[in-house]
């Protein structure tokens, strides 16, 4: 696939099959995500993947982040939302959390904000090779990134989660293989020119 054709055909979806996605495909995704610019090469990104029964670890960290988050919330209202949260950790076959580990440079360090950037730019490589290799992916954020229970789990062989050096929890992208009997998203084209100043 071209490199346009990829920008301009992939699309955030959420609505995928139960199928399991082959470890070679997960680890092509991250491989990709990698690739994406980063000043000084600190290399920031890091992952925690979670697939198979390894997904209710993410859950229990979930559903205990929501609880405590809401402890002024009456019992019914807080029934109400952790039923709804119950099965969002399960909702594809692989979850990868990617999680911004910054101010690790060997000699010298970006400001955090870069850091942080070049995540986010790891998170698009991410999507745009799912979708390479015919994966549905979305990249799903919200309060949760927050929760100390969740940060909790952003650990690596040789590093864990510090939120004195800037860390953040950048997102969740889910992947599975498509369900193509679901519609697929649309999205209107955004005219540049608008958007564009020219200074020459």
């Amino acid at each position: 696939m071209q490199t346009l054709d990829a920008i301009k055909t992939r699309r955030s979806i959420g609505n995928v099959t139960n199928e399991t996605v082959p470890e070679d495909m997960v680890e092509a995704v991250i491989q990709a995500g990698c690739w994406a610019p980063n000043h000084h090469q600190t290399n920031p990104f890091r992952f925690v993947v979670f697939e198979g029964e390894g997904r209710a670890i993410l859950q229990k960290a979930w559903l205990e982040g929501a609880r405590r988050e809401s402890v002024n919330m009456t019992e019914s209202d807080l029934d109400f939302k952790l039923s709804r949260l119950e099965t969002k950790a399960l909702r594809a076959p692989t979850i990868v959390m990617v999680w911004a580990a910054c101010g690790r440079g060997a000699a010298k360090n970006p400001p955090v904000w870069e850091d942080l950037a070049a995540v986010s730019a790891c998170l698009q490589n991410m999507s745009l090779a799912a979708h390479d290799l015919g994966l549905g992916s979305i990249w799903r954020t919200g309060n949760i990134v927050s929760y100390p229970e969740i940060q909790a789990l952003c650990q690596t062989q040789n590093d864990a989660f510090d939120a004195d050096k800037g860390d953040e929890v950048m997102g969740f992208l889910y992947l599975g293989f498509p369900n193509h009997d679901a519609k697929m998203p649309e999205r209107d084209a955004v005219n540049a020119e608008v958007l564009t100043t020219w200074v020459r």
